[in-house]
């Protein structure tokens, strides 16, 4: 979402909500115009916390963690491999490309709903993020796949390296050739969106004037992770796979809110928990070697190994906590409207990233949780610029 996409939502609702303040106002906001000025009291004569409808939008820009460095390719694996006639003309063959990129800071926003009465209230939450990108690319990249036998010693990726042309005749040196690309493009995507829904209970002012709130309810939460290789030239010219990671975290939630005026200004800070339950899903397509007994493939060729397309999916539930802190100061405008910036984070534990969900087994490859642990910690963090009526 654009920042001119933003300010057009935060102008829209003002103005719903000025109209709503205006149209109660009559009855249970009264006294409580949106430009009236603001309660500014010295200590000792704090004002009272404001009671009625409220709402806050939060301009974010925030980073997500990006997934744990892996390799493109197989890292478990340096095959011996051919490139010539004999035995002598070969060496091990490692992976030469990873996801070790940085991902830059975007924009989202949050808004925040509710309605307290004396002691008690409700409160809806809205979240969401632009996609995250990292991407990163390369010219002459090996990729390491898993080429197990087929059964009869043979693999996808044999080379005969010598044939029997000569007097006397030599048995033919059956190979593994390496995998290289011309060129190779990678690209990681992450977004986060979330909804809450929670109970405020508000006790006594406190003596120095602060304010506690204590909430209750559910929260929802979406981390979703996109892993896109795009592989052209060279001897599995051209390739492609395609991972996408969706965790669904959702599960109750409790929380606590300080908040302490300093006559025009306030410090505030706020926790919450969930004790979220994550449906995993993982799902991937691509094309291995398209171009394969085309004319468009460098050699040495595997003699075996054919273009081949493939979709997987797999599922898994999970125990994914999640933490949230934020810290802000508030200054009033008006009676009503405050502005406030400050810093959010957020923790998520035993989430699945695409990146390191590919099994590089030839000819389909596949999805793994094997490799690497496959569950990793996801923290999003950042700044927001906020404006708050009547919270």
């Amino acid at each position: 979402m654009t920042f001119n996409r933003i300010t057009l939502r935060l102008a829209s609702f003002l103005v719903v909500v000025s109209a709503g303040v205006t149209a109660l106002g009559q009855d249970h906001l009264a006294g409580m115009a949106l430009f009236e000025p603001a309660d500014v009291r010295p200590y000792g004569n704090w004002a009272k916390p404001k009671e009625g409808l409220f709402f806050t939008f939060d301009g974010l820009y925030w980073h997500i963690s990006p997934p744990a460095k892996t390799s493109v390719g197989d890292p478990t694996l340096i095959p011996t491999v051919f490139v010539g006639p004999t035995l002598d003309d070969s060496y091990p063959e490692v992976n030469s490309l990873d996801t070790g990129t940085k991902s830059i800071w975007k924009w989202g926003d949050r808004m925040e709903l509710g309605y307290i009465d004396g002691h008690q209230g409700i409160m809806f939450t809205t979240l969401s993020t632009q996609s995250q990108t990292s991407e990163t690319s390369a010219a002459n990249v090996s990729v390491v796949f898993n080429d197990p036998e087929l059964g009869n010693g043979q693999r996808y990726l044999d080379t005969v390296l010598q044939t029997a042309t000569l007097i006397p005749p030599v048995p033919a040196i059956i190979g593994r050739t390496p995998v290289n690309f011309s060129s190779i493009y990678v690209q990681n995507k992450s977004r986060l969106q979330g909804v809450e829904a929670l109970y405020i209970y508000r006790p006594a002012q406190l003596h120095a004037g602060g304010t506690l709130e204590f909430t209750a309810g559910g929260r929802y939460f979406e981390l979703k992770d996109q892993f896109w290789v795009d592989a052209r030239g060279g001897n599995l010219t051209d390739s492609y796979w395609n991972t996408h990671s969706h965790n669904e975290i959702a599960g109750p939630e409790v929380g606590m809110r300080w908040f302490q005026p300093m006559g025009r200004f306030g410090i505030s800070a706020e926790g919450r928990f969930t004790a979220g339950i994550n449906s995993q899903s993982v799902d991937q397509d691509g094309l291995l070697a398209s171009g394969l007994n085309a004319g468009q493939n460098t050699p040495p060729q595997p003699t075996l190994m054919g273009h081949k397309s493939f979709n997987h999916s797999d599922h898994w539930i999970e125990f994914s906590p999640i933490i949230e802190l934020r810290v802000e100061a508030h200054m009033q405008l008006t009676n009503m409207i405050a502005v406030k910036a400050g810093y959010t984070g957020i923790f998520v534990n035993n989430v699945v990233r695409a990146a390191d969900m590919v099994d590089y087994t030839l000819p389909t490859m596949g999805i793994t949780r094997e490799l690497n642990g496959n569950l990793q910690r996801m923290y999003a963090q950042g700044l927001n610029i906020s404006i708050e009526v009547n919270r």
